[in-house]
């Protein structure tokens, strides 16, 4: 499958605003296809937006939050990860690889590389090749 129609959303936590403006920076090391966007808190994403974004017609959803007891609203992260389970048990209701849907919470040295896991995300979703649900 052409790399060039795989279409995936990244959604991070303004607090890791810096990981996520080195992404945008560093565009050309990106895929084609990705298309980034900050969350006031990574628990602000709810399992309707996600399955939102397939109706949509994306390919692929990685949700990145805050490293585990480092949120500004003490538990966001948590209710995200809740979130993309529930988003996760529909995807398979729907016919579609729950692993689709991915949580990502940055570890608390911040030594990760964001391209590194955007990119990890993007070639399995290549492997799975696109939805085919534009449109709906």
């Amino acid at each position: 499958m052409s790399k060039d129609k795989i279409r995936i959303v990244v959604r991070g936590c303004h607090n890791q605003a810096p990981f996520l403006t080195l992404a945008k920076k560093n565009a050309p090391d990106l895929p084609p296809g990705i298309e980034l966007a900050l969350l006031p808190c990574s628990g602000k994403i709810e399992s309707h937006q996600i399955l939102k974004f397939f109706e949509q017609g994306v390919d692929g959803a990685l949700i990145i939050a805050c490293p585990e007891g480092a949120c500004r609203f003490v538990e966001g992260n948590l209710r995200a990860v809740k979130r993309v389970a529930y988003a996760q048990e529909w995807m398979e209701e729907l016919d579609l690889e729950p692993d689709r849907v991915k949580f990502h919470m940055l570890d608390s040295q911040a030594s990760e590389d964001i391209n590194e896991i955007i990119n990890t995300f993007y070639s399995a979703m290549c492997e799975l090749g696109p939805t085919d649900l534009t449109g709906l």
